[in-house]
């Protein structure tokens, strides 16, 4: 996986899946029958009549117009926290992918071939009796060697051994892109090693967050009693973990903090380096994670390393082993005995609020797609995507692209100067839809039907083989960050790319029997919002190259801020976190404004034909609204407003379309109707 998709899931570390992303983080949606109101709204008009609220008008509540009665008739799931369409489409394709593992598991595959590693992969996964008979067998070797430790050498050691199999303990190392030379790549290291999903969570007054601290000194204490431990120990293990997690988190970074690139961004030599940390070595810790040649390294958060520095010289040998101990017991009990696995799938539940556990089968299934995401995605690809979806799905992101050019080359607020880089710019971003254009073949990694642990810790080995194999060289571009079956989207500033999984192409986000209408008003929108994301307020700051550069005229970059500050104002006013949220939130809009403007010229000419009573530029809101419209449980909401940097889904309709005068013409809102706002009051981006 690139180096700068590990940076950023190091920076963003926690128990959330996919966050950063156009489309939120994945929840845990089961299976929806082709004979569910998704699937039939899916196959007519990419919207079902049944979605509408008809007590609601829609200059009223547009979120409740347009879902409530979608809402009423899809309550969250037990086994998920949130639930939107997006979701349902989540749990289709994870039905598919199960389908697909079963029977490519029953089914002879040459030896290495995507089949047999996916399908051995997931059958060791699956079987549980060999699971539960090989039981701390394939970690005893790490326990012993922690267990083990006598001083601050021997702490290095074991965190670099750890980190090669897959743990997170105290800090994140890797490569990326050298963010002002993005052609070279260089070694990293970032601020990392916590339990809970955010630094805030250790220190925030509430009483969610206090029950979330206290139910995690819960879990831990479990944990350790299944390694093993007595009672009394495995209390006194726990609480030492929790000391040592709440030092580092002193000197972490808020996730707001973590999104400016530029201030995440020092490079030094390794010497230098060094003097932030002098009891932890740092040459030979990269000597043991197989890094050789280090001359360069990003220091992301060098506080961060100074107060780590600290907590290793002050913290008890005893409570360091018992961190890193518990980090191993992090990264194994997914794949270790089904206690173990159980335990964490149900403390992530409960920090979400989830109400019941997901199935091994779910379990597995995402297992596979996150550690053999080519192999499942190109048996993915050959059974669910067709070359004339990928074909209209690029025709419609190569529209959306020429909307934004032509928006750019017109707007009167830019200089020549800036709007000659901009332009550049978005030329240069690379389109990447359905799957990569070549596959991982993992040739170098056995995985069998034995342990799935063993599977595992190989695949992990692998990918530290891997991480800085490329040092010095020009960054490799080849291969994507996201499985092909993934329903989301994304922009990399670093790669100035975009792309868009076979996963996210399909109804009722896309498809080649819908009219325009609705596919600009999903599909086109989510395209618009990731292109925006490269002129947001981080993505603008990086050239055509990724490079970080300022290569903004200063009046334009004030005009840009006046605008950008009007939708944080009018997001804080929300109660959002708009220094988290502000990226996604200017994405929102600008990538609605974007989108409408194509679907208007796609219209140019045609008759305006209405279907279920509704013209083309209604449909483009409904569309719009179903979405981004998203139903979460009360755990779930809080959470997010520390970890999350989208906006409420309600919040991120609601917000969008109060400043579109298009979204007024097109329902005839006026004046005194809540959905109205007026001109002078109205943010914008293009």
């Amino acid at each position: 996986m690139r180096g700068t998709l590990l940076r950023l899931a190091g920076l963003l570390a926690g128990l959330m899946l996919l966050v950063n992303l156009a489309l939120g983080a994945e929840s845990a949606p089961l299976f929806v029958s082709p004979t569910s109101p998704a699937a039939i709204m899916s196959a007519a008009r990419g919207f079902n009549l049944a979605n509408i609220d008809p007590t609601c008008k829609p200059c009223q509540d547009f979120f409740r117009y347009a879902m409530g009665g979608w809402h009423a008739d899809n309550p969250i799931p037990a086994t998920a926290s949130r639930w939107s369409v997006l979701d349902q489409l989540r749990g289709a394709n994870r039905a598919s992918l199960h389908d697909i593992l079963e029977d490519v598991s029953h089914d002879a595959w040459p030896h290495g071939s995507p089949g047999q590693k996916a399908g051995d992969y997931y059958a060791s996964c699956m079987n549980v009796r060999e699971r539960d008979l090989a039981g701390l067998g394939p970690i005893q070797v790490y326990v012993h060697s922690i267990r083990a430790i006598k001083d601050l050498s021997d702490v290095r050691l074991q965190t670099a051994v750890l980190q090669n199999i897959g743990a997170k303990p105290f800090f994140f190392a890797g490569t990326e892109g050298d963010p002002r030379d993005e052609q070279r790549t260089i070694a990293f290291i970032a601020q990392g090693g916590l339990g809970l999903p955010d630094r805030a969570l250790y220190f925030a007054p509430d009483a969610r967050a206090d029950l979330i601290r206290n139910d995690y000194v819960a879990h831990v204490t479990r944990d350790f009693r299944l390694l093993g431990d007595d009672l009394a120990t495995s209390y006194a293990e726990a609480h030492a973990v929790i000391a040592v997690e709440i030092e580092l988190a002193r000197g972490s970074r808020t996730r707001a903090a973590l999104r400016d690139r530029a201030a995440n961004y020092h490079k030094m030599t390794l010497a230098e380096a060094q003097l932030l940390i002098p009891s932890f070595d740092l040459s030979l810790f990269l000597r043991d994670r197989m890094a050789s040649n280090v001359d360069a390294i990003d220091v992301s958060q060098p506080e961060y390393f100074r107060n780590l520095d600290t907590v290793l010289r002050n913290t008890p040998v005893t409570e360091l082993r018992a961190y890193l101990l518990y980090r191993l017991i992090e990264r194994a009990s997914p794949a270790l005995t089904m206690s173990f696995s159980d335990e964490a799938d149900l403390f992530d539940g409960s920090l979400v609020g989830r109400h019941e556990q997901q199935p091994l089968w779910y379990r597995c299934v995402r297992s596979v797609d996150t550690d053999l995401p080519d192999a499942l995605g190109q048996l993915y690809v050959e059974r669910e995507f067709s070359p004339e979806t990928r074909v209209e799905a690029k025709h419609l992101i190569s529209t959306i692209q020429t909307t934004l050019r032509d928006d750019l080359s017109t707007l009167g607020w830019m200089s020549e100067s800036t709007r000659h880089e901009a332009l550049a710019k978005l030329d240069a971003i690379a389109d990447h839809v359905g799957y990569p254009e070549s596959w991982r073949s993992y040739e170098t990694v056995n995985i069998d039907r034995g342990t799935f642990l063993d599977n595992s810790l190989r695949l992990s080995l692998y990918r530290a083989r891997n991480t800085f194999t490329h040092l010095g060289r020009n960054v490799s571009r080849e291969f994507w960050s996201m499985s092909a079956p993934t329903v989301n989207a994304s922009y990399s500033a670093a790669y100035n790319d975009i792309t868009f999984p076979a996963g996210l192409l399909q109804p009722p986000f896309f498809s080649t029997h819908f009219d325009d209408a609705t596919n600009f008003g999903a599909l086109g929108v989510i395209v618009a919002h990731e292109l925006t994301h490269a002129f947001d307020d981080e993505g603008r700051r990086s050239d055509a190259q990724g490079n970080l550069r300022d290569w903004w005229q200063p009046a334009d970059a004030a005009a840009w801020s006046v605008r950008a500050n009007c939708v944080a104002r009018e997001y804080g006013e929300l109660h959002e976190n708009d220094k988290l949220i502000i990226g996604e939130a200017l994405a929102d809009l600008g990538g609605a404004e974007i989108a409408y403007d194509a679907l208007e010229r796609s219209l140019a000419g045609k008759p305006r034909t209405k279907i279920d009573g509704w013209t083309p530029e209604q449909r483009f809101f409904l569309a719009f609204a179903q979405t981004y419209s998203t139903f979460d449980r009360p755990e779930r909401m809080r959470l997010d407003e520390i970890v999350d940097p989208h906006p409420d889904g309600r919040d991120r309709v609601l917000g969008t379309l109060i400043n579109m005068p298009q979204f007024a013409a097109a329902f005839d809102c006026h004046r005194r109707d809540p959905m109205y706002r007026a001109p002078a009051q109205r943010c914008g981006l293009w």
